[in-house]
């Protein structure tokens, strides 16, 4: 057996292997890349969410927290929206009672 036979029978053996581990390593390198994202987009909707609770409460004060409430999440998908985040009613609505929460907890 001739030693490029040997080299052809063995590449013949690795570049498959190697072409499963390299899709492997780019799919976790793009999921990686996909979790990080979503992370900075939520650490975003969090920071804006704190605004929109802090404005509710000092421009607002006059109101009862229902009508805060729903100045504050107006406030919150219209400025969402200006900046290009996607934000669900849902969403905003869990994320202003996050926000609230930490307000209160920090305040006691």
């Amino acid at each position: 057996m001739d030693i490029n036979q040997v080299a052809i029978n063995t590449l013949a053996y690795l570049l498959p292997i190697l072409a499963v581990l390299a899709g492997e390593y780019i799919r976790r390198k793009i999921g990686a890349e996909r979790l990080a994202l979503i992370q900075a987009e939520l650490a975003a909707k969090k920071e804006l969410t704190t605004a929109a609770v802090t404005f509710a409460e000092q421009a607002y004060k006059d109101l009862n927290g229902a009508e805060k409430y729903d100045k504050a999440l107006d406030w919150l998908t219209t400025q969402a929206l200006a900046v290009g985040l996607k934000i669900t009613v849902p969403e905003a609505k869990g994320l202003i009672e996050s926000a609230v929460l930490a307000m209160k907890k920090a305040i006691v």
